[in-house]
């Protein structure tokens, strides 16, 4: 599996070079070149890839920040999971706190970022993890939810998590106040220094 996504990270790589060096504007490459300088992108990153079981009562969020803290990880995503869970934490778009659902759950979907875990970030905003990850899960009759997911999710029998991680990035948040900003602390992309 290893194997087959490197070599589709090849491809990737080879496909945007080729695009970059035959179908891209001068608009396109202005809008890139502001992204570099936003810390908004960093490209050719390698990934190292992770497996993560999580067993019957634990908090499938705070497992994440905790694996990424042993593991000292800077820079990390979460590319894909499957389990089930008997506790929901989700907030919802647009919504400011989170809503809690008990029963059973399958997860069909979880996604997103692990930044690093710097003790002293996190004091601040009283926090155990820092990172943006999504989940959608479907009830016993299908019925699906999704959002962003906060702690108090609970495993009920297993979660199967993948993550890949950057060895020469460090992912932070940093608060996006700009004139066209969204107001929230967003994702900034930096490279890591030994």
């Amino acid at each position: 599996m290893l194997h087959f996504m490197l070599q589709l990270l090849a491809v990737l790589l080879m496909a945007t070079t080729l695009c970059g060096a035959y179908g891209a504007s001068e608009e396109d490459k202005l809008w890139y070149e502001q992204k570099l300088a936003n810390h908004e992108t960093l490209p050719n990153l390698v990934p190292r890839s992770h497996i993560l079981r999580l067993g019957p009562g634990e908090d499938l969020l705070e497992s994440i920040w905790r694996y990424a803290r042993v593991t000292n990880l800077t820079a990390a995503s979460v590319v894909t999971a499957v389990g089930s869970l008997t506790t929901t934490n989700i907030r919802y778009a647009n919504q400011e706190d989170g809503t809690v659902l008990n029963g059973h759950f399958e997860i069909v979907s979880l996604v997103g970022q692990v930044d690093f875990q710097n003790p002293e970030n996190l004091a601040a905003f009283n926090i155990t993890g820092s990172g943006h990850v999504h989940i959608s899960c479907s009830d016993e009759k299908g019925r699906t939810i999704g959002g962003h997911l906060l702690s108090g999710n609970i495993i009920y029998t297993t979660a199967e998590i993948s993550l890949l991680s950057y060895e020469k990035a460090l992912f932070t948040r940093e608060l996006d106040n700009g004139p066209k900003g969204s107001g929230y602390y967003e994702l900034r992309v930096y490279p890591q220094h030994p």
